[in-house]
């Protein structure tokens, strides 16, 4: 198993340490590993939600982009198909009749 060894650990610090595991009836490896798998859990979960905060940025930026581009489709004037021109059902039964 890994060892750890701290050096310089304050002593303002380590006396903190020291009550916490008493208070909980630990000794201060098992305080320490409980002190540090916390802080780690919290890291994890702050990384997992700038990442999720900064995906729902990057959709909202799509999203935006989007009703922008249909937006501007919208404000063209509409297409008008001329007179006589064929239908796309007559259009397809003259290539197929070309073969």
């Amino acid at each position: 198993m890994p060892a750890l060894q701290v050096r310089d650990f304050p002593e303002e610090l380590y006396e903190e340490l020291r009550l916490c595991a008493q208070r909980e009836y630990r000794s201060m490896a098992q305080q320490t590993i409980v002190a540090v798998k916390d802080y780690v859990s919290r890291e994890t979960e702050r990384r997992e939600a700038l990442l999720r905060k900064s995906e729902d940025v990057e959709r909202a930026e799509r999203m935006r982009r989007t009703k922008e581009i249909f937006d501007r489709i919208d404000a063209r004037p509409p297409f008008i198909v001329p007179e006589g021109f064929p239908t796309p059902e007559q259009m397809i039964r003259e290539d197929r009749d070309s073969r």
